[in-house]
C-alpha cells in the first residue's frame, strides 16, 4: 500500500474488502486463534488492486498539414487498460508500445498514435480515453492542437463543382509562384482547350468541368530546397443524372412493357448514374406512390394495366430523367377456336388456324391425328382414310402459364376409296 498504513480488521470466516484510493495492492491477513488457549496460526495473501490514474498525452502542440506526427498517451495502470483515440468525430486504435520493464509487478504500455492531417481548420482537439479492463474505469486527457497549413490548393469561390460549368483551383501558401507544377492523383497535369493555367502558375482553371476532372489535386513547389508537395483538394464533379433505369430485381431491365401477375409482388429499382447521389419518385397512372428508389409493386385489379414512371432527380443541378413502362395483367386464355376446313380430302393438304383471347400473346400446341404440332397455323395432309379424324389445340398464357383447349372433328372423304 502506498502512503500511510491503515489496518481494518473484521471477524469472521469470510470478509469484504474495500481497498484504498491510492493503493496499487492490499495484503490480506487471515488469523485462527483457538479461544481457551489464544494459540492462533495465521496466513497472508498480497492482493493487485485495479487502478487507472495520470492519463495524459504528449507530442506536439502545432502540427504541419501532409506530414506524418506521433503522439503517445501515457496512463498508470493496473492490472491493464485499453486505449482509444478520438479525432474530428473518428475513432483510432494506436499501437500499443511496452514501457520499460519495472522490477516488480506486470510490464507497463502505453498507446502510440501516428497521424498525416490533411483538412484544415484552426484547432482541433485529439481525446484519447483509458479504460481498465478490470474495474471498467475510465478517463480520458485531451490536447488541443493547432494546425498549420504552409501550401494547400483551395477552390478560389465557394462555387459547387458542377459539371458543365467553369471552376478554378489556387495554390496558397507557396512564396515563388514560377516553380510550381500541378498534380491530379499524383500525375502531371497537361493543359488543353479545356484545362488553364494562369500565367503565374498559381490558378488551375477549367472551362466545363467534366467528370473526368474527378481527382486529387496537389500542387509541388519548388523554394530553393526539396521541393514541397501541398496538401491536397479532393474535388468530386457533381453531374446527373445522366442515365436512369427501371431494373426488375429478378430479370434485370424493364422494357417498353412489363408483366405483372395480378396479386403478385414485383420488387423494382430505379438505378441513375448521379453524383450526389439522385432522389426519387415513382409515379403510376400519374399518381405519385412512392420516394425511395426501391418499389414493391402489386397488381390489385384486372385493370390494373397503366403507366409506372420512376423519376431520378438531382437537388444540386435541378436536373430530373424518367424511365417509364406500361404495366400489363395477364389474361386469358378465352374464346380458344379453331379455324379451318370442317372436311378434309385425303392426299389434300388443309390449312388450320387456333386463336385465342389472350395476353400476352399465346402460345399453341396441337394435336392432329396423335401427333404434336407447335404454331398459331398448321397444314395437315392426311395419308389414309378413316371416317372422321378429331384435331385439337392447347392454348397457353406464356406468363401466366394458364392453358386452355379446344377439339374438333373433321370429316374425312377419299375419291377413291370404292368402300369395299
Amino acid at each position: 500500500m502506498k502512503g500511510e498504513t491503515v489496518l481494518t480488521t473484521a471477524e469472521g470466516n469470510t470478509t469484504s474488502l474495500l481497498p484504498h484510493p491510492t493503493a496499487d495492492s492490499e495484503t490480506l491477513i487471515c488469523q485462527a486463534k483457538v479461544t481457551l488457549s489464544q494459540l492462533y496460526i495465521s496466513a497472508s495473501v498480497l492482493l493487485p488492486v485495479a487502478t487507472l490514474s495520470d492519463v495524459y498525452i504528449t507530442g506536439p502542440d502545432t502540427v504541419t498539414m501532409g506530414q506524418k506526427t506521433t503522439f503517445i498517451c501515457f496512463a498508470t495502470c493496473t492490472p491493464k487498460c485499453d486505449y482509444t483515440w478520438t479525432f474530428r468525430g473518428h475513432t483510432y486504435i494506436g499501437d500499443l508500445v511496452e514501457l520499460r520493464k519495472r522490477k516488480v509487478g506486470k510490464p507497463q504500455y502505453c498507446s502510440k498514435l501516428v497521424m498525416t492531417f490533411d483538412e484544415y481548420s484552426n484547432t482541433v482537439p485529439l481525446v484519447c480515453q483509458v479504460k481498465n479492463v478490470k474495474s471498467q474505469a475510465v478517463l480520458s486527457a485531451t490536447k488541443e492542437l493547432t494546425l498549420i497549413d504552409p501550401i494547400s490548393v483551395r477552390p478560389i469561390s465557394e462555387a459547387r463543382p458542377v459539371s458543365g460549368k467553369p471552376f478554378s483551383l489556387r495554390c496558397v501558401g507557396a512564396k515563388n509562384p514560377g516553380g510550381i507544377t500541378w498534380q491530379m492523383n499524383g500525375r502531371a497535369i497537361t493543359t488543353s482547350e479545356n484545362v488553364h493555367l494562369s500565367s503565374d502558375g498559381l490558378t488551375l482553371a477549367f472551362s466545363r468541368l467534366q467528370q473526368a476532372h474527378s481527382g486529387l489535386y496537389q500542387c509541388l513547389v519548388s523554394e530553393g530546397g526539396d521541393p514541397i508537395l501541398s496538401v491536397g483538394y479532393n474535388l468530386t464533379v457533381i453531374y446527373g443524372p445522366l442515365e436512369v433505369a427501371m431494373v426488375n430485381h429478378d430479370k434485370g431491365p424493364v422494357g417498353s412493357k412489363m408483366f405483372a401477375l395480378l396479386g403478385s409482388k414485383t420488387e423494382l429499382q430505379c438505378v441513375a448514374d448521379c453524383s450526389p447521389p439522385c432522389g426519387f419518385a415513382w409515379y403510376y397512372r400519374g399518381a405519385p406512390i412512392s420516394t425511395n428508389a426501391s418499389l414493391l409493386f402489386t397488381p390489385t385489379t384486372p385493370t390494373s394495366n397503366g403507366g409506372l414512371t420512376c423519376v431520378a432527380y438531382n437537388r444540386v443541378t435541378s436536373k430530373n430523367m424518367t424511365s417509364y413502362t406500361t404495366v400489363v395483367v395477364p389474361g386469358g386464355p378465352g374464346n380458344v377456336t379453331i379455324l379451318g376446313p370442317e372436311s378434309v380430302e385425303v392426299g389434300v393438304t388443309a390449312s388450320f388456324r387456333c386463336s385465342a383471347e389472350c395476353i400476352p400473346p399465346c402460345s399453341y400446341t396441337w394435336s392432329v391425328y396423335g401427333k404434336p404440332m407447335v404454331g398459331s397455323e398448321i397444314e395437315v395432309t392426311l395419308s389414309r382414310y378413316v371416317s372422321a379424324e378429331s384435331i385439337s389445340c392447347q392454348a397457353e398464357n406464356t406468363v401466366s402459364g394458364k392453358m386452355a383447349t379446344v377439339n374438333e372433328t373433321l370429316q374425312v372423304s377419299d375419291p377413291l376409296w370404292c368402300g369395299c
